[in-house]
């Protein structure tokens, strides 16, 4: 048991065949940090017991370069990606910036930190912002990823119709820019 300077009983500490307990006030870490002695442990949140759906059992934040898939670039200084991946989902945020214009060909595909989630039918979407430099032909352009890939490629929405493939080289300009965040499960 530990009390406050009048007395009273504040927070208790015991053990139990489950585990330690901690009875009293919220837990307060001042300095330092909650570590685990092993791994595959977590917190389980919204529960009085120990399930693996509420479970957090991974965090991670980060950087990686995004770059096209085919084809010679030159990457502005601009380009960079950050990513924060919470259990089994990743947020990625990229810029790319280029100049130059290859002409391979093929359709433009962006690398990603994690492979997606290998589930039948399953396809990730971005959110894009900033686009210069490349051939949207007035079309809402996307960024579609597939089940089992760690790459995903750009593409036009046609109106009634199936979407177009953004190819580089042919839709892409000498220089250009491009943002996007991109949700999806790994």
């Amino acid at each position: 048991d530990f009390e406050d300077s009048d007395g009273n009983r504040d927070f208790q500490v015991y053990a139990r065949s489950e585990g330690m307990y901690l009875s009293g006030n919220d837990v307060i870490v001042e300095t330092g940090d909650i570590v685990f002695a092993a791994a595959g442990k977590g917190i389980n949140l919204g529960v009085t017991s120990n399930t693996d759906s509420n479970t957090l059992d991974d965090y991670e934040e980060g950087t990686w370069t995004p770059t096209f898939l085919t084809g010679s670039w030159t990457y502005a200084a601009s380009t960079l990606g950050t990513y924060t991946k919470i259990g089994d989902t990743a947020i990625v945020s990229a810029t790319i910036g280029w100049t130059g214009t290859p002409n391979a060909g093929n359709t433009l595909g962006v690398n990603l930190p994690f492979t997606i989630k290998n589930v039948n039918y399953y396809r990730a979407l971005a959110i894009l912002g900033y686009i210069e430099g490349l051939d949207t032909q007035d079309k809402m352009l996307v960024l579609s990823g597939s089940a089992n890939a760690a790459f995903a490629y750009f593409y036009r929405l046609n109106d009634n119709a199936g979407p177009s493939a953004l190819n580089d080289g042919s839709s892409t300009g000498s220089s250009g820019e491009i943002q996007f965040t991109f949700i999806f499960k790994v």
